[in-house]
């Protein structure tokens, strides 16, 4: 799903992985924010894929640590190298990109005074 709210793109991509993903290619995917693909995991994710949406903050949706976490280091960290601002649900939990007039990023924990990814506790999105 590809929504567009006050001249931000949104890609919810639900558990797709490398497949989906290429097929998305052809379709001009670039987008502001990601919800990202399959919890983080291996199989999702790909180079070509983050090349095309070129996402300013990625949003994964991933448990604390545990048997079924599935979230994966290596993908993390495509995402630092594409200079996405990460936020995960296991650590910041719920989120939330808020509009009144400016983008806010919102966190469960944040708004709570929990620290979050890149500090503080509201973000102004850019």
């Amino acid at each position: 799903l590809l929504a567009e709210i006050e001249e931000r793109k949104f890609l919810l991509t639900g558990d797709i992985e490398r497949g989906a993903e290429s097929r998305l290619l052809g379709l001009d995917p670039a987008a502001d924010v990601l919800k990202v693909p399959h919890h983080g995991s291996q199989t999702s994710s790909s180079m070509p894929f983050l090349e095309a949406v070129a996402a300013e903050y990625a949003i994964v949706s991933t448990g604390r640590q545990g048997r079924r976490r599935i979230l994966s280091e290596a993908v993390l960290e495509r995402y630092a190298d594409f200079g996405a601002t990460v936020f995960r649900t296991d650590s910041s939990g719920g989120i939330r990109f808020r509009y009144d007039g400016r983008w806010r990023v919102e966190t469960a924990r944040g708004d709570r005074g929990y620290p979050h990814p890149g500090g503080g506790t509201d973000r102004d999105a850019k």
